[in-house]
Protein backbone atom coordinates (compact mmCIF):
# COMPACT_ATOMS: atom_id res chain seq x y z
CA UNK A 1 0.00 0.00 0.00
CA UNK A 2 1.31 3.22 -1.42
CA UNK A 3 1.40 6.06 1.48
CA UNK A 4 1.58 9.95 1.78
CA UNK A 5 0.19 9.87 -1.71
CA UNK A 6 -1.38 13.93 -1.08
CA UNK A 7 2.34 14.93 0.17
CA UNK A 8 3.76 13.35 -3.05
CA UNK A 9 0.83 14.81 -5.26
CA UNK A 10 2.48 18.35 -3.95
CA UNK A 11 5.60 17.87 -3.85
CA UNK A 12 5.70 16.87 -7.59
CA UNK A 13 2.79 19.98 -8.42
CA UNK A 14 4.95 22.68 -6.59
CA UNK A 15 8.44 21.09 -8.08
CA UNK A 16 6.69 21.42 -11.56
CA UNK A 17 5.78 25.05 -10.67
CA UNK A 18 9.36 25.59 -9.63
CA UNK A 19 10.56 24.30 -12.48
CA UNK A 20 8.31 26.52 -14.59
CA UNK A 21 9.23 29.48 -12.38
CA UNK A 22 12.76 28.92 -13.38
CA UNK A 23 12.33 28.25 -16.98
CA UNK A 24 10.45 31.83 -16.82
CA UNK A 25 13.29 33.59 -15.44
CA UNK A 26 15.74 31.92 -17.67
CA UNK A 27 13.41 33.53 -20.75
CA UNK A 28 13.45 36.56 -19.05
CA UNK A 29 10.26 37.45 -17.58
CA UNK A 30 10.99 37.19 -13.88
CA UNK A 31 13.36 40.02 -14.51
CA UNK A 32 11.01 41.80 -16.69
CA UNK A 33 8.30 41.61 -13.91
CA UNK A 34 10.99 42.77 -11.01
CA UNK A 35 12.55 45.61 -13.04
CA UNK A 36 9.47 47.79 -13.76
CA UNK A 37 8.06 46.96 -10.34
CA UNK A 38 9.82 49.68 -8.60
CA UNK A 39 7.81 49.85 -5.46
CA UNK A 40 7.92 46.20 -4.52
CA UNK A 41 4.51 44.09 -5.22
CA UNK A 42 6.08 41.33 -6.64
CA UNK A 43 8.59 40.34 -4.17
CA UNK A 44 5.55 40.74 -1.93
CA UNK A 45 3.73 38.26 -3.77
CA UNK A 46 6.65 36.19 -4.40
CA UNK A 47 7.03 35.90 -0.10
CA UNK A 48 3.55 35.03 -0.37
CA UNK A 49 3.95 32.36 -2.35
CA UNK A 50 7.37 31.14 -0.74
CA UNK A 51 5.27 30.59 2.49
CA UNK A 52 2.11 29.13 0.94
CA UNK A 53 3.90 26.42 -0.61
CA UNK A 54 5.88 25.59 2.66
CA UNK A 55 2.22 25.84 4.62
CA UNK A 56 1.15 23.63 1.63
CA UNK A 57 3.04 21.08 2.26
CA UNK A 58 2.99 21.07 5.67
CA UNK A 59 -0.82 20.68 5.78
CA UNK A 60 -0.54 17.93 2.65
CA UNK A 61 2.54 15.87 5.47
CA UNK A 62 -0.32 16.38 8.01
CA UNK A 63 -3.15 15.39 6.30
CA UNK A 64 -1.26 12.07 4.66
CA UNK A 65 -0.34 11.20 8.15
CA UNK A 66 -3.89 10.83 9.32
CA UNK A 67 -5.01 9.00 6.05
CA UNK A 68 -2.19 6.70 6.24
CA UNK A 69 -3.47 5.96 9.70
CA UNK A 70 -6.95 5.39 8.51
CA UNK A 71 -6.02 3.28 5.68
CA UNK A 72 -3.74 0.98 8.65
CA UNK A 73 -7.42 0.58 10.23
CA UNK A 74 -6.22 2.60 13.49
CA UNK A 75 -9.15 4.77 14.71
CA UNK A 76 -8.81 9.14 14.50
CA UNK A 77 -10.97 10.99 16.19
CA UNK A 78 -13.91 12.30 14.17
CA UNK A 79 -12.64 16.32 16.25
CA UNK A 80 -9.45 15.68 14.90
CA UNK A 81 -10.15 15.60 11.46
CA UNK A 82 -12.65 18.06 11.73
CA UNK A 83 -9.83 21.10 13.46
CA UNK A 84 -7.86 19.82 10.62
CA UNK A 85 -10.07 21.19 7.95
CA UNK A 86 -10.28 24.30 9.66
CA UNK A 87 -6.84 24.21 9.93
CA UNK A 88 -6.27 24.36 6.29
CA UNK A 89 -8.17 27.42 5.43
CA UNK A 90 -5.40 29.74 5.75
CA UNK A 91 -3.80 28.59 2.68
CA UNK A 92 -7.23 29.65 0.51
CA UNK A 93 -7.16 32.62 2.15
CA UNK A 94 -3.06 33.07 1.30
CA UNK A 95 -4.56 32.70 -2.99
CA UNK A 96 -7.00 35.31 -2.44
CA UNK A 97 -4.62 37.63 -0.53
CA UNK A 98 -2.21 37.46 -3.37
CA UNK A 99 -4.78 38.34 -6.24
CA UNK A 100 -5.79 41.14 -3.59
CA UNK A 101 -2.08 42.33 -3.27
CA UNK A 102 -2.04 41.82 -7.46
CA UNK A 103 -4.63 44.58 -7.25
CA UNK A 104 -2.90 46.93 -5.26
CA UNK A 105 -0.47 47.09 -6.77
CA UNK A 106 -2.33 47.85 -10.26
CA UNK A 107 -3.91 50.73 -8.02
CA UNK A 108 -0.58 52.05 -7.17
CA UNK A 109 0.76 51.54 -10.55
CA UNK A 110 -1.97 53.58 -11.76
CA UNK A 111 -1.65 56.13 -9.48
CA UNK A 112 1.71 56.44 -10.38
CA UNK A 113 1.38 56.68 -13.72
CA UNK A 114 -1.13 59.56 -13.18
CA UNK A 115 1.77 61.70 -11.45
CA UNK A 116 2.56 62.82 -15.12
CA UNK A 117 5.91 62.59 -17.31
CA UNK A 118 6.84 59.58 -19.32
CA UNK A 119 8.81 58.05 -16.90
CA UNK A 120 6.52 57.63 -14.34
CA UNK A 121 3.90 56.67 -16.66
CA UNK A 122 6.10 53.79 -17.67
CA UNK A 123 7.44 53.09 -13.92
CA UNK A 124 3.51 52.92 -13.05
CA UNK A 125 2.74 50.74 -15.89
CA UNK A 126 5.48 48.28 -15.06
CA UNK A 127 4.07 47.93 -11.61
CA UNK A 128 0.40 47.62 -12.35
CA UNK A 129 0.75 45.04 -15.05
CA UNK A 130 3.28 43.15 -13.06
CA UNK A 131 2.41 42.97 -10.03
CA UNK A 132 -1.90 41.90 -11.53
CA UNK A 133 0.07 39.16 -13.33
CA UNK A 134 2.28 37.94 -10.42
CA UNK A 135 -0.73 37.86 -7.80
CA UNK A 136 -2.93 35.89 -10.31
CA UNK A 137 -0.37 33.09 -11.25
CA UNK A 138 0.49 32.84 -7.62
CA UNK A 139 -3.55 32.39 -6.49
CA UNK A 140 -3.71 29.83 -9.50
CA UNK A 141 -1.00 28.09 -7.63
CA UNK A 142 -1.71 28.20 -3.72
CA UNK A 143 -5.45 27.42 -5.72
CA UNK A 144 -4.22 24.20 -6.87
CA UNK A 145 -2.09 22.93 -3.52
CA UNK A 146 -5.18 24.33 -1.42
CA UNK A 147 -7.61 22.15 -3.66
CA UNK A 148 -5.46 18.87 -3.43
CA UNK A 149 -5.81 19.95 0.71
CA UNK A 150 -9.10 20.05 0.78
CA UNK A 151 -10.27 17.25 -1.30
CA UNK A 152 -8.11 15.08 0.76
CA UNK A 153 -9.44 16.48 3.79
CA UNK A 154 -12.82 15.51 2.78
CA UNK A 155 -12.65 12.28 1.95
CA UNK A 156 -10.36 11.41 5.01
CA UNK A 157 -13.75 13.37 7.09
CA UNK A 158 -15.93 10.98 5.07
CA UNK A 159 -13.46 8.03 6.05
CA UNK A 160 -13.63 8.01 9.24
CA UNK A 161 -17.61 8.84 9.84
Amino acid sequence: MLKNLLFYRLVIFNTLGLVALIASYFHGFITTLLQHDDMGVVYVIGALLALGIMGSLSRGWKVSQMMNLVKKGYSVDRQSVFKMSHKNEYLKDMAEWSVLIGLLGNVLGLLTALEGGQDSLLAGAGTAFGSTVAGILVAFWLGVNFTMIRTATGLLQEDVQ
